[in-house]
């Protein structure tokens, strides 16, 4: 696992980008952890997006760590945007019930400009936008252990 932060943005509108790639399980999460935590000690109003299309695995431990991080810059009256479009990935957040919480963005300037894919493929068709694809009565529960984007399944 691999996880790269960028300082980016004017300095009036600044945010940090995280860049995770590879697995991001219980034995390699320590390292995202330290990049999410630098990223969150600085700003007075953390805005951070996260680009989850190179990564190849996640689990619940992963998922744990972005509900505890949502958590953190909430309180904080910050922003946290995720940049996910596997189909594979949209699945694990709609199983889990994580959604809402967790709009997918399919770029990072969607993610900057707060543009969940879900309403720009809705103004792209013509349609009124909203969010689909909710898995799950909520919360993390569920019997699921994780997906592999190793299998070629949305790629």
């Amino acid at each position: 696992m691999t996880a790269i932060l960028h300082h980016a943005g004017p300095h009036h509108d600044a945010y940090w980008l995280v860049k995770a790639a590879g697995e991001l399980d219980i034995a390699t999460l320590p390292l995202l952890e330290h990049d999410l935590h630098a990223a969150l000690v600085r700003p007075a109003v953390p805005r951070l997006i996260i680009d989850l299309r190179p990564v190849t695995f996640l689990d619940c431990a992963g998922l744990g760590l972005l509900c505890r991080v949502r958590g953190r810059v909430r309180r904080r009256e910050g922003w946290l945007r995720l940049v996910y479009a596997a189909p594979v990935t949209v699945r694990l957040f709609g199983y889990a019930g994580l959604t809402d919480a967790f709009p997918a963005h399919a770029s990072v300037d969607d993610a900057l400009q707060g543009i969940p894919s879900a309403a720009r493929d809705a103004d792209q068709a013509g349609g009124t936008g909203g969010r689909g694809g909710r898995g799950g009565p909520g919360g993390m529960g569920g019997a699921w252990g994780g997906w592999s984007g190793a299998g070629g399944e949305g790629r």
